[in-house]
């Protein structure tokens, strides 16, 4: 719209300025009683033409430059909010990340006062849901970053996959909190607790039931991500971002 208006005051400036000038000229001409007066007539027109094409350009360039440079700074404004989008979500899907591994893991270190208080299958379990809950605004800061995210990339499924395993994880440490595994029951409810032992450890099942899931997450992350940090021209490796 902006360019449509500058077009129509140049348009207009144009015909008023010739219209003027070919006046003055006519003027001229008719005073003129030898070929001196066609001179003037002559040098009247060139006139005109030269003033024309400087008031052309006094109006029509200033619009066009800042045509320009209101387009680089749109341009200049969405690469900086694909690179803060790209790098929040980065740092903290490989926090929620090394935290859920951190859990599941076998080699998951406790507190030499907790070993009485949670021995066994249950114990461990009540034990993991505690460290899920003081972790879970690393988890909570994915679900703040889907929906902008969503907005730019177009893609929600590295979300939606993590979420899922969370609450895969969660469920299992849930129901063996307050279970005696070791009790008698037949073999299918045996299976079925086995089942919620391999979500609660990684590498109790084989396959994991949970890392697959959350490994492809991850990587969807890094695919998307790390190019937009990189292309932000600060270096040519993502940030340093430990859990």
């Amino acid at each position: 719209m902006t360019f449509l208006k500058t077009l129509l005051l140049v348009g207009i400036a144009c015909i008023g300025t010739l219209s003027a000038g070919l006046i003055i000229a006519l003027v001229e001409h008719l005073e003129a009683t030898s070929l001196g007066g066609w001179g003037n007539f002559l040098n009247g027109i060139g006139t005109i033409g030269i003033f024309l094409v400087t008031l052309v350009g006094s109006i029509f360039l200033p619009s066009r430059i800042e045509e320009k440079r209101l387009d680089f700074a749109r341009r200049e404004q969405n690469r900086k909010l694909r690179f803060d989008v790209a790098q929040d979500t980065f740092v903290a899907f490989n926090k929620a990340y090394a935290s859920l591994r951190r859990i599941r893991s076998p080699m998951s270190s406790f507190k030499i006062e907790d070993i009485d208080k949670y021995s066994g299958v249950s114990g461990t379990a009540r034990l993991k849901l505690e460290i899920m809950k003081e972790e879970a605004p690393k988890w909570q800061r994915l679900d703040e970053l889907e929906h902008i995210f969503e907005a730019i990339f177009d893609d929600t499924k590295p979300f939606v996959e993590f979420r899922m395993a969370i609450i895969k994880v969660h469920g299992s440490l849930s129901m063996l909190a307050y279970e005696n595994v070791s009790s008698g029951r037949d073999e299918g409810e045996k299976n079925f607790y086995r089942e919620l032992q391999a979500d609660m450890w990684e590498g109790r099942g084989k396959p994991d039931p949970i890392l697959p899931a959350v490994d492809a997450a991850f990587e969807r992350i890094k695919q998307i991500c790390i190019p937009e940090i990189r292309q932000d021209g600060n270096g040519t490796s993502p940030p340093n971002v430990g859990p």
